[in-house]
């Protein structure tokens, strides 16, 4: 495609073109973040010497997988993926906006790797088996603050290197529904 004429390409708007000049080379670092939904996280670092989980998440992405060896194609589906919170950065585009990332340690999702199903139906992970840590150039390490969800992990009693995830409801967050029942 040859796009030297303006009129085929159509006006490209201020966003995208501070986009294009990428961000300002000077990042800001954050040790905790208050989000609108009620979430308050912290990097597990800050949180390191606090009896709170709040470095803690859980993202769920649409993600091609292979449900069984035998599949010849990959199935779109919903994954958890769960990390811990390392580092919050925000990236400033020339005062135009800015962008906030979590840069997590995420478990390998792989059946049986990082995470399993255990006798009574739980899910576990195993911080042992990271994955998308930055090392390699496919590697995905950032999410978005929207993306997470905060969890908390319980260790397994049995088996000490295993983690149950608990989902936790946001801060101030109330079910104004009025349906009455269970």
């Amino acid at each position: 495609m040859d796009f030297d004429d303006d009129e085929t390409v159509g006006p490209i708007s201020d966003e995208i073109k501070v986009l294009a000049q990428g961000p300002n080379h000077i990042a800001r670092r954050f040790k905790a973040f208050a989000m609108d939904n009620g979430y308050k996280f912290r990097t597990e670092q800050y949180e390191r010497e606090m009896n709170t989980q709040n470095s803690r998440v859980m993202v769920l992405a649409k993600t091609e997988s292979y449900a069984r060896k035998q599949d010849t194609r990959p199935k779109l589906g919903d994954v958890n993926y769960y990390g811990r919170l390392t580092d919050i950065i925000e990236l400033n585009y020339y005062g135009r906006f800015k962008v906030v990332l979590f840069r997590c340690d995420s478990i390998d999702v792989t059946q049986g790797r990082g995470i399993r199903k255990d006798s009574l139906g739980f899910t576990i992970i195993n911080f042992s088996r990271l994955t998308h840590t930055g090392d390699h150039l496919n590697d995905e390490p950032f999410v978005f603050p929207s993306q997470a969800e905060q969890v908390i992990f319980v260790q397994d009693p049995k088996d000490r290197e295993w983690f149950i995830p608990r989902q936790i409801i946001p801060r101030d967050a109330f079910d104004w529904s009025m349906e009455s029942g269970p």
